[in-house]
C-alpha cells in the first residue's frame, strides 16, 4: 500500500528532483562507479594547477579543488586564500 501511495504522489506531483520515477519497495540503489565519480568531479569543479615557486615547473594538475583539499588535508578557506592572492604556500608552492 505504501508503494502504491508513493507512486500516486510521484505521478501527481511530477517531481523534477533526482528521484526514481517508479516507486519500489527495494530501497536499494546501486553505488556510483568510480568512473562516474571522476566524470562528475571534472564536470562540477574547478581544476587547480600546482607550480613549484623555485623552478616555475608544473608539479601536478588536480581536477578539482575538493580533491586537492582532501589530498593536502587542507581547509578550503586556506586554499581559496592562496588562490585569490597568488602568494606561495609554504614559501614554495603556487596554486
Amino acid at each position: 500500500m505504501a508503494v502504491d501511495l508513493e507512486q500516486y504522489f510521484i505521478n501527481t506531483l511530477t517531481p523534477d528532483l533526482n528521484v526514481d520515477l517508479v516507486a519500489s519497495n527495494s530501497g536499494y540503489h546501486e553505488p556510483m562507479s568510480m568512473e562516474w565519480r571522476q566524470y562528475l568531479r571534472e564536470l562540477r569543479d574547478t581544476p587547480v594547477y600546482v607550480y613549484d615557486n623555485a623552478t616555475s615547473n608544473l608539479i601536478h594538475m588536480f581536477d578539482s579543488k575538493t580533491y586537492l583539499y582532501k589530498i593536502l588535508n587542507m581547509v578550503h578557506r586556506t586554499l581559496d586564500k592562496y588562490l585569490a592572492n597568488g602568494k606561495p604556500f609554504l614559501n614554495r608552492i603556487i596554486f
